[in-house]
Formats: C-alpha cells, sequence, structure tokens
C-alpha cells in the first residue's frame, strides 16, 4: 500500500480500497493520535433518548386502541381511524422534525425539544388513564405501620 493512502483522513479514502485496507489507515491514524478517540458522550445520550422513544412508541401503539374504546369510549370506526392517523403521524413527523433542526434550532435543541413534547403527550394520556379512588387517611398509613 502506497504512503499516500496511509495518511489519509477515513473521509478522503478511495471508494475503490477494500476493508483490509481501511482497517491499516484506522490503525496508523490511532498510532498518529497515541489514542483510540472516544464517542462523545452525546451519541450515548441520543441512543438512550432513540431507546426510550422506541419503547414509548411500541408501548403507546399497544394501548392506544384500548385507551380510545374504553376510556375516552370513541366507537370503533373513530378509534381505529385515529389510531392509524397516529401510527402514520409517527412515521412522517421525522421529516419535520429534521427541518427543523437543519434549518432552524440545531439537532441537539431539536431532540430534547421534541422529546419534552413527547414526554407531556404520553404523561397526559397516562395521567388520564388513572382512576382516581379518594382514599381515607388510615389506608395510606396502616400499610406503613402494619396495622390492619
Amino acid at each position: 500500500m502506497s504512503s499516500q493512502h496511509e495518511h489519509k483522513k477515513m473521509d478522503d479514502v478511495d471508494p475503490g480500497l477494500n476493508s483490509s485496507d481501511l482497517d491499516v489507515i484506522e490503525s496508523n491514524q490511532t498510532e498518529a493520535n497515541g489514542k483510540k478517540e472516544k464517542y462523545p458522550y452525546v451519541v450515548f445520550l441520543i441512543i438512550v433518548n432513540e431507546f426510550c422513544e422506541r419503547f414509548s412508541f411500541y408501548g403507546m401503539r399497544t394501548i392506544l386502541f384500548i385507551y380510545f374504546t374504553q376510556f375516552i369510549k370513541m366507537n370503533e370506526d373513530t378509534a381505529t381511524a385515529v389510531y392509524h392517523a397516529y401510527s402514520s403521524l409517527c412515521y412522517f413527523t421525522p421529516i419535520l422534525g429534521a427541518i427543523i433542526a437543519d434549518g432552524f434550532i440545531g439537532l441537539y435543541s431539536t431532540i430534547v425539544s421534541l422529546s419534552i413534547v413527547y414526554f407531556i403527550g404520553e404523561t397526559i394520556v397516562k395521567l388520564t388513564m388513572v382512576e382516581y379512588k379518594p382514599m381515607k387517611p388510615s389506608a395510606i398509613i396502616a400499610p406503613k405501620i402494619g396495622v390492619k
């Protein structure tokens, strides 16, 4: 391998190089720096945020129809239409997020602000599903002191 390829950055690598050539270039970069570069901590925050968002999305899809029909008392046709609108919006709103991120407030601000909006929506749904039943004070205190 020629020395001109050894000093190129990974972005400037010829597309004709095979994976072993790329490994040599990467190892030369690591040796030149003296240590392997670490990922920024923001990468891990994005991964955790994506995990939470996916977990929330699939959890919401699981209970959404039941929520519409049992708690809000929608008829099945309307609940089905709203459910499919929610599913469609979840797949198309990343385009809007990309426009906001690239054109206005930046990547990380967009992730944080839209995650807060998503969290508020999830919180509203969860709080409206909780049935409020007033409890006697003894029902709150008794389990703590072991009295029935």
